[in-house]
């Protein structure tokens, strides 16, 4: 006689099939969920399968660290952000008027140009206890109490971070324009010059001749056709935030096999996202840059001659910004400054090696290769009669850590040795130029700079022999952090 069940042993039977199915169907999913993805389903994790895939330069997170906190200007490529009185500054990193070089005639006034070093020059020396004593400022003030000079110091800041010829031409040009007064200039300057169109500028088809990341700063502004990019890429990122948002909430999305066919379509639109941004960035990477962005023809190809042109570029402006500073009654002292990646130039040390030093990184290759070019030019401007002070090789008997990152930058003691160096020539040569002689003599020693100065500089890379984890150090490419 066959055995019957009953109705409810049925659906309790029945109940525990489902159940076991179900426990087998979500073992199974989980599974292939973590064999395609890495981890294990739940809905509250989708947004792990996406990312922020913005085009670049259409909003803050795709500009680069270096460019941060910077404005286009029109005349001089570009400056630092300012608000309120400190834009009375123009956009230089002194963040006060330039005009306030009238004030104190009865003192020297010193313009410092170049990049991020002379920027770092610029920084206040901590060890100047009683007040805040810049670093250039410091050895300056102290070769000329060693001379036996009594002055007083007034500074302006011109240098930017990343500037390179012809900018601080057209800097000193602006400056002359608004009615500033100088009685001396010193540019460091050399490396950006040497490095930086080879670096960045050649991939992304922008003028050596035109300012770092110029493209990026122009492609930024919302024009017309950036507003379309980004609404088509907006449209892509809702459609994801929307289905990633439904899935925290629905009951339904909870069993892993819809959460497969959840994760399916997040990865489809992230694929889409990131293959409309990977088209309009190439589009950028092909030389197609507009002439407004620096688009302007240029054969990188030819190497040879690309270094020849950058260093007749860099030799030109400076003989131009000492033409023009001896029309001004301005004295003009041109210092290139020390590298790591100069061969002999120093013996590095071990920190130095392991984490500042790539030797076939984009920096130092470039560096390198355009140096012969450089040093051709450097004669040049020593037969015309210029001020120029080579520093590239007053680290060689240095046995200990002066450089900060694997580009450019010094420590404090890095700081100090170049500040000295660049003083030195200053004093030696009050003697054999027009330095405002009536201002170098006799009176009461004092220099003036400014809190307002010192606290704006604080944006740039700084000295210090406490190095985070990371050291500063950018990738092996050599590029900039």
């Amino acid at each position: 006689m066959q055995k019957t069940f009953s109705r409810r042993r049925k659906i309790a039977y029945s109940l525990f099939l489902g159940i076991l199915m179900f426990a087998v169907i979500e073992g199974l999913s989980q599974w292939t969920f973590q064999t395609l993805y890495g981890f294990h389903y739940h809905p509250k994790r989708l947004w792990r399968l996406t990312s922020e895939s913005w085009l670049y330069g259409s909003d803050e997170t795709g500009v680069p660290d270096y460019l941060a906190n910077l404005v286009v200007h029109p005349y001089f490529g570009f400056g630092v952000e300012a608000h309120g009185q400190d834009k009375a500054g123009f956009g230089f990193a002194q963040r006060r008027s330039p005009m306030e070089s009238l004030k104190y005639d009865d003192r020297l006034r010193v313009l410092v140009l170049g990049g991020s070093v002379a920027v770092q020059l610029m920084q206040p020396d901590p060890a100047f206890t009683e007040q805040r004593t810049l670093f250039l400022e410091g050895a300056l003030r102290n070769a000329l109490d060693r001379s036996g000079y009594d002055t007083r110091l007034w500074f302006f800041v011109g240098a930017l971070p990343g500037s390179k010829q012809p900018q601080q031409f057209l800097a000193y040009s602006f400056l002359m324009s608004l009615g500033a007064e100088f009685d001396l200039i010193v540019n460091i300057d050399g490396f950006n010059e040497m490095t930086l169109a080879l670096s960045e500028a050649k991939a992304k088809g922008l003028h050596p001749a035109y300012p770092r990341g110029w493209e990026i700063m122009l492609g930024s502004r919302l024009t017309g056709g950036k507003l379309r990019q980004i609404a088509q890429l907006l449209k892509i990122r809702e459609q994801q935030a929307s289905l990633i948002e439904s899935a925290k909430t629905n009951v339904f999305a909870r069993p892993t096999l819809v959460g497969l066919l959840l994760a399916a379509r997040v990865v489809a639109n992230e694929r889409r996202a990131q293959a409309f941004v990977a088209e309009v960035e190439q589009t950028g990477q092909e030389g197609e840059l507009t002439l407004e962005e620096g688009g302007v023809p240029f054969d990188y190809a030819n190497e040879a001659h690309t270094y020849d042109y950058l260093a007749k570029l860099w030799q030109r402006s400076s003989t131009m910004l000492s033409k023009l500073a001896e029309a001004n009654n301005t004295a003009y002292l041109h210092v290139f400054q020390p590298n790591q990646y100069l061969e002999g130039s120093k013996e590095l040390t071990e920190l130095e090696l392991e984490k500042f030093y790539y030797h076939d990184g984009l920096f130092g290759t470039s560096y390198r290769s355009s140096y012969p070019y450089f040093r051709e030019q450097m004669d040049v401007l020593l037969a015309k009669g210029e001020w120029f002070a080579d520093a590239s090789m007053i680290f060689k008997e240095v046995k200990d850590t002066v450089y900060l990152d694997s580009c450019c930058h010094f420590n404090t003691h890095g700081l100090r040795l170049l500040s000295q160096f660049i003083a030195d020539q200053i004093v030696s040569g009050l003697d054999h130029t027009s330095v405002a002689p009536g201002r170098v003599g006799n009176r009461e020693h004092s220099a003036d700079v400014g809190t307002t100065q010192a606290e704006t500089l604080g944006d740039y890379p700084r000295a210090t022999d406490q190095l985070a984890p990371d050291s500063r150090a950018p990738s092996r490419s050599g590029n900039p952090p």
